[in-house]
């Protein structure tokens, strides 16, 4: 996805403070330029003491799949694989902090709140027109602890009717292919009993304000079935037969009023044969909320269950988040590298997903950061990806459908290439407009050589320097510089 192009004053000013941008292409809501500043500069501490001009040779920032994504080319040699990782590693947090800031005046949101496949706002741009309305919302937002209390302490009698309200209006809309993620009687009693429970004023009022937006946003969860594109989704990824053939078979056994669960998957094969990739494009089919999470970089099970509500900086984890800010009851979860997490650490960060992949214990998960709530958590799919299953417990896989993913062949390699690119162009009109629809043979006998992941950036890069040229085909010297130093085996092809 990309935005109309309108070049402003911060982003003039951006590129006379970092003169190394040099051949740039930036399409960026104006909210989020701030965030690229914050980048700019980090990737020059990074690059210290060396000057960024010699290092970076193309910089394309642009919004993609809701989020802010930027593509650099580098030219590190072998010995600065460190710093290579480092700006990897930068881009990956500038992509999940772009969730959290608004696209129209830049400000920190708190949580997420906005909708899948929607930009993030804190609804600046609606202040004005609401200013004069009536609000008879009890969770309205406050700043002020002594409002917050005046406000809570009346959630009980606003809440008393919506069972006998909304819930029935939630139940008349979802009752089929729906489930109730948490009880809203449980819900309520905490709410009660909140001030016993945590005797700090601060907690209490952040479990308050918790629980009131639960029980506003109501427990009533969609159930998205497997769609009727599984043809499409194995002609897209040839090599994942085996997987769509599964999913198959859980369709035929759908009805309207029964939806069976995605199994938890394991996908096993080497980096780049586009495991992830296949999982995004499930839940794109799907419609449902996709969330990624990378086993190596977590040190304990916080980020999928949150952290203990006795820590100061306490906060919920990935499934609580997706159950209750979300529409849907069963997104898609990837625990990317599963084989690389540290199993031996103190806090074994796979220790929750013993209860999280048997259905009978999802259905009665707790969120650390909220212990006495439990929500259910039975129809979440769980995709598993790893290159290995030697150092994976077994009794994780034993609780998994496995599957080997080979590579693709020839013909199934150039089918992905061209699938890459076509899902390229469709985002944006002019991208259609500025581009030839099919690529030549000879970039595509370039391309298949490299992983789904290397492509997409190869091709992202190589349409920047075709637009610079004011080429509407792509050549094959438009990716030299980015795959030279890339090995042959990652890819496809060998």
């Amino acid at each position: 996805m990309l935005l109309d192009y309108r070049e402003t004053t911060f982003e003039d000013a951006l590129v006379k403070r970092h003169p190394w941008v040099g051949n740039r292409r930036i399409r960026l809501p104006n909210g989020w330029l701030q965030l690229l500043e914050s980048a700019c500069c980090e990737i020059e501490a990074l690059l210290s003491p060396e000057n960024p001009q010699q290092k970076i040779q193309y910089f394309f920032a642009a919004v993609r799949d809701y989020k802010l994504q930027l593509f650099l080319e580098c030219a590190f040699d072998d010995k600065a694989k460190a710093k290579a990782l480092a700006v990897e590693s930068l881009i990956e947090e500038l992509r999940s902090m772009s969730e959290f800031v608004c696209v129209d005046c830049g400000s920190d949101i708190e949580m997420k709140n906005h909708k899948y496949h929607e930009l993030p706002t804190c609804g600046c741009t609606k202040i004005k027109e609401q200013k004069d309305e009536k609000s008879n919302d009890a969770d309205s937002k406050v700043t002020d602890n002594d409002d917050i209390e005046k406000q809570l302490d009346t959630a009980e009698v606003v809440n008393e009717g919506m069972d006998s309200t909304e819930t029935v209006n939630q139940s008349n809309l979802q009752s089929i292919n729906s489930i109730d993620v948490f009880s809203v009687s449980q819900a309520k009693e905490l709410l009660a009993d909140v001030q016993n429970k945590y005797r700090d004023r601060d907690d209490a009022n952040k479990v308050k304000t918790t629980l009131n937006k639960l029980l506003k946003i109501g427990p009533n969860k969609v159930i998205q079935p497997i769609p009727h594109v599984l043809d499409e989704l194995e002609h897209n990824f040839p090599n994942f037969k085996e997987v769509t053939d599964m999913l198959k078979g859980i369709q035929a056994l759908s009805n309207e009023l029964n939806v069976p669960k995605i199994p938890p998957t394991l996908l096993l094969g080497p980096p780049g044969l586009g495991k992830t990739m296949f999982a995004q494009a499930l839940a794109g089919c799907m419609n449902v909320p996709f969330r990624v999470m990378r086993m190596e970089n977590q040190q304990t099970s916080a980020g999928l269950v949150g952290s203990a509500d006795f820590w100061s900086n306490s906060k919920a984890g990935l499934v609580f988040n997706l159950l209750t800010n979300e529409k849907y009851g069963n997104p898609v979860v990837v625990l990317d590298e599963l084989d690389k997490a540290n199993v031996h650490s103190q806090y074994n960060p796979l220790n929750s997903l013993y209860n999280l992949l048997e259905v009978t214990s999802a259905k009665s998960f707790n969120d650390e950061s909220l212990p006495d709530l439990m929500l259910d958590a039975s129809k979440i799919t769980w995709i598993l990806t790893a290159n290995s299953e030697e150092t994976i417990p077994e009794a994780i896989l034993s609780r998994v459908r496995m599957f080997r993913i080979p590579k693709p062949d020839s013909h199934q390699a150039r089918l992905i290439t061209s699938r890459i690119y076509s899902a390229i162009l469709s985002e944006s009109e002019l991208l259609k407009s500025k581009f030839d629809a099919e690529l030549s043979d000879d970039v595509t006998d370039y391309l298949i050589k490299l992983s789904p992941r290397r492509i997409m950036l190869s091709l992202e890069t190589g349409l920047g320097r075709a637009a610079i040229a004011k080429r509407s085909s792509l050549r094959v010297e438009d990716f030299d510089q980015v795959a030279q130093k890339i090995k042959a085996s990652i890819g496809f092809i060998h």
